[in-house]
């Protein structure tokens, strides 16, 4: 698979939208008021799930074809990587630390960001393709 330019433009916005969605989790779930507590476990926390969201977006196929043909199945397709990772990394957490210090809404407030920046993004983007 041969990655051009579209390709690095779409995986740079979707990292910035992905770690704007945890960070807002996290800070729509404490009001805007985070403890030192919270906030190393966000910092620590932040690469894994950003990176196993990319890896999942990709297996979905998230990343081929031209954006300006952003269809319905490709909104089918963004829900289920936001699922299956979402899911994902509620196991991980769950097996490895058992929720401690990770309160549970956060991954739900994460997930519903997650879809709603995302799917947002691609309208956008085909938006602004589709008026040249």
């Amino acid at each position: 698979m041969r990655w051009n330019k579209n390709f690095w433009v779409m995986l740079t916005g979707d990292v910035f939208l992905l770690v704007a969605a945890y960070v807002l989790s996290y800070l729509l779930r404490f009001e805007f008021s985070l403890s030192t507590i919270d906030l190393a476990i966000l910092k620590k926390s932040i690469i894994p799930i950003v990176v196993c969201k990319l890896i999942f977006f990709y297996l979905f196929k998230l990343y081929r074809g031209m954006w300006r043909y952003t269809s319905i199945l490709d909104l089918i397709n963004i829900i289920k990587a936001t699922l299956v990772s979402s899911l994902t990394i509620i196991a991980v957490i769950l097996i490895l630390f058992r929720f401690q210090g990770f309160p549970r809404s956060i991954f739900i407030i994460d997930a519903v960001l997650t879809l709603i920046f995302i799917s947002g993004f691609r309208l956008i983007v085909r938006l602004c393709l589709s008026c040249r």
